[in-house]
């Protein structure tokens, strides 16, 4: 009779083992599961670099879809609230970043250029950064663009703003990026991600 009983207590603490075992792991794949997810077309993946959170995407580019892109953006993309009025995007071979007085001064500035530039860079089109004030242009030897010098080339105008949006001028050839306060990583991302959606430059 103690044997019987002794076995049926190991039974029963193997038992409760497995089923601690069966709820760590599901947890733990559910967990995992939830750091990856598809949006605008393409699959994405939360991951921790040295403390910081990024999410990542790896996608097709080009005609043929043998070269890939790993797009890194620091805000989640579907929690990225700004807004968008762009009937379609169409790009120039080449490309020209302009940056107003008060977007260049913001700490992000320099992220959010290198971000878009790499991005459109990977498409084979040539990126120019240029000031959208025509006399620091000239006092830095820089470029100098507009939307009214959107000429047979596509410009992108950064600037600062009371919100953030990304809209088309009147000048189709011209995409306006608002920044709003200094927040130019938010909203060059949000550019980014639209247009893969758009699936009009892959």
């Amino acid at each position: 009779m103690a044997n019987k009983k002794q076995n049926k207590q190991a039974i029963g603490v193997i038992l409760f083992v497995a089923v601690l075992f069966a709820i760590f792991l599901g947890a733990y794949f559910y967990v995992k599961s939830l750091d990856k997810f598809e949006y605008a077309g393409v699959n994405w993946e939360k991951i921790d670099n040295s403390g910081m959170k990024l999410y990542h995407a790896r996608f097709p580019i080009g005609t043929n879809g043998s070269v890939f892109y790993n797009l890194y953006l620091r805000n989640d993309p579907r929690k990225n609230n700004v807004s968008v009025s762009v009937n379609n995007y169409f790009f120039f071979n080449n490309v020209s970043i302009a940056i107003d007085d008060g977007a260049g001064s913001c700490y992000g500035a320099a992220i959010g250029n290198s971000i878009l530039g790499q991005f459109l860079g990977a498409f084979n089109l040539n990126i120019d950064g240029a000031f959208a004030n025509e006399t620091m242009a000239k006092q830095f030897n820089a470029s100098f663009a507009n939307c009214s010098s959107a000429i047979n080339k596509t410009v992108i105008l950064i600037q600062k703003s009371n919100e953030t949006s990304i809209i088309q001028d009147v000048n189709p050839n011209c995409y306006i990026v608002n920044v709003g306060n200094c927040e130019n990583t938010k909203t060059v991302e949000k550019l980014i991600v639209d247009i893969i959606n758009s699936s009009q430059i892959k």
